[in-house]
């Protein structure tokens, strides 16, 4: 009965220790399993990454693409000349044309260009006469304005065509006298006239002034009474001061 009562517990003991050792091992896989599981959810998650990474690139390219592809002005309006032709390659920079802005709110303005010795005398404000080309001065007169800018550094005839966006305009605008100052000047309204413009000795021809039009400006550089201009020459003669 000893021997067969030490058998039987070593048995019990034994399988004791394999159900505790089961334990131990369904453990370790519960452990395992959970760590499979955030591995997976993790590589899930870095997938999900990726590909949204992916799709953002490609978003990204094909907005570049779309961008360079297509050149965009902040104006609408048509062009009055082009510069470019179709197929060809141009770099950053390149001037494509001239488009004319369309909105009925904005009044045309003028440029010109006087010699430096003139131009340095012309400043922002001073009364400037414009006249059309195509109209006769002696006739109607010239449009009225004011000068709203003074260039403060000689003009180039690059600078010019940067402006104008006409290269041969440009050069015989800025290349007759050189170097020259270029000004800007804001020409007055006035609905009562066909032109919408002010004009110094009449109502203006019956036209409408566009832009593009070639012009010649007067500037008013100062203005004196008649009897200002005879008093110095009066003291001159007179020999008083």
């Amino acid at each position: 009965m000893t021997v067969k009562g030490t058998e039987t517990r070593e048995k019990y003991l034994k399988n004791m220790n394999q159900v505790a050792q089961q334990k131990t091992d369904l453990k370790t896989l519960a452990t395992e399993r959970k760590k499979l599981e955030q591995q997976n959810l993790e590589d899930s998650s870095k997938r999900e990454n990726q590909i949204q990474q992916v799709k953002y690139d490609i978003a990204q390219l094909s907005k570049q693409y779309n961008d360079n592809q297509a050149i965009k002005s902040p104006y609408s309006g048509c062009f009055l000349n082009i510069t470019a032709s179709k197929g060809s390659v141009i770099d950053k920079g390149f001037s494509l044309g001239v488009i004319q802005r369309q909105s009925s709110s904005d009044s045309l303005s003028t440029v010109a260009y006087f010699p430096v010795g003139q131009g340095k005398k012309i400043k922002p404000g001073m009364k400037i006469y414009v006249t059309p080309d195509t109209v006769r001065r002696e006739k109607f007169g010239s449009i009225i304005g004011t000068v709203s800018e003074v260039s403060p550094f000689p003009i180039t005839q690059q600078g010019a065509t940067k402006l104008i966006g006409n290269s041969t305009i440009a050069e015989n605008l800025a290349s007759k006298v050189r170097p020259v100052i270029e000004i800007h000047g804001k020409l007055q309204a006035d609905s009562s006239t066909p032109s919408g413009y002010a004009w110094s000795s009449s109502q203006g021809p019956s036209l409408t002034v566009t832009s593009g039009t070639t012009v010649t400006v007067q500037v008013t550089i100062e203005e004196q009474t008649p009897i200002t201009l005879v008093l110095p020459i009066l003291r001159q003669l007179t020999g008083i001061y």
